[in-house]
């Protein structure tokens, strides 16, 4: 649900800009909306997973972009889809948190014993 956002938005340039009356070179700047988005979710939500519970958070940002995806699909504009844009780049940053969370909730173990030469 999250991987995508930040690229998606590419390709269907010419289908955005049709259904909005437009030219994908008009629009266009949609995608660069949503790679600002991502580099805002990297600056100031990734950070975020060092000080609250990562878990809480994974959830919130999960919640975030499927309503701003949902808000995107129902867009009416070109200003609307890109503010929905925005905030579902922005929360994207969830892979980033998985890794430390997953790290955090596995089992600690001594790992394989390192044999000595004889």
């Amino acid at each position: 649900m999250t991987a995508a956002n930040i690229y998606i938005a590419a390709p269907l340039l010419p289908l955005m800009a049709r259904d909005f009356g437009s030219t994908p070179s008009a629009i266009a700047w949609i995608a660069s909306i949503a790679q600002f988005g991502y580099a805002a979710g990297l600056l100031f939500f990734a950070p975020l997973g060092d000080s609250v519970n990562r878990r809480k958070l994974v959830m919130v940002l999960s919640l975030v972009t499927s309503g701003a995806l949902v808000l995107g699909a129902a867009a009416s504009g070109a200003t609307a889809l890109a503010a929905a844009v925005l905030v579902a780049s922005a929360a994207t940053v969830v892979p980033q948190l998985l890794v430390p969370l997953v790290a955090e909730r596995a089992p600690r173990t001594g790992g394989p014993a390192m044999s000595r030469p004889s």
